[in-house]
């Protein structure tokens, strides 16, 4: 007499489930088996296991939070700077103070735009649940070239700081500041907002 069998087993692996099925015909001297299929069913985001007699399905959905940047440009100051020689600038002759204040090509839209394109919030920071502000003081020279960058606010951690020198230093040129209708090399402070969105 001849029975006619057909097995399936489940496999679990890491993305999904390896299901074997065999059709055998068994008589009294022994087993042979006629076919056999592999199947290989993955899912993203979900695995998936199944058998003859019971179906069980399991997903894992994970929200990963995003991270958004702002700043925001310092005013001028409401009275003009008085400078009187070299009493109003450092060692290096950065100015402490100016009459006009260096600017971002095309202003504070222009300059929340660089940095949104080129600030990566970091990883650790949004697993960490990490925001807050840092504030990168940097000259600006003649030329307006971005120069000696460094963060001068507490440290908030998880990369916050290393990510806003990166994009500061990568700056292009901004308009100098000026004193007495002249460019001069001169002290800003940016404060650069990291904020943490769902």
């Amino acid at each position: 007499m001849k029975k006619n069998i057909k097995m399936i087993l489940a496999i679990p692996v890491l993305s999904g489930a390896i299901f074997l099925s065999c059709n055998s015909d068994s008589d009294k001297s022994g087993s042979t088996i006629k076919d056999s299929t592999v199947t290989t069913s993955t899912d993203t985001g979900a695995s998936k296991m199944s058998t003859d007699t019971s179906k069980m399905t399991t997903t894992t959905t994970t929200s990963k939070k995003k991270g958004k940047v702002s700043t925001m440009m310092m005013a001028a100051s409401e009275k003009a700077a008085e400078t009187k020689g070299a009493s109003n600038t450092d060692a290096q002759g950065y100015y402490n103070s100016v009459e006009v204040m260096p600017t971002y090509p095309g202003g504070q839209a222009a300059l929340d735009q660089f940095i949104n394109d080129n600030v990566t919030y970091p990883d650790k920071a949004i697993d960490n649940n990490k925001e807050g502000t840092v504030i990168v003081g940097f000259g600006i020279d003649e030329n307006g070239k971005v120069t000696n960058a460094k963060v001068t606010s507490p440290v908030v951690g998880d990369g916050l700081e290393e990510e806003a020198l990166k994009v500061v230093n990568k700056m292009p040129a901004w308009t100098p500041g000026m004193v007495k209708g002249k460019k001069v090399k001169s002290h800003y402070a940016l404060p650069i907002r990291f904020q943490l969105s769902e």
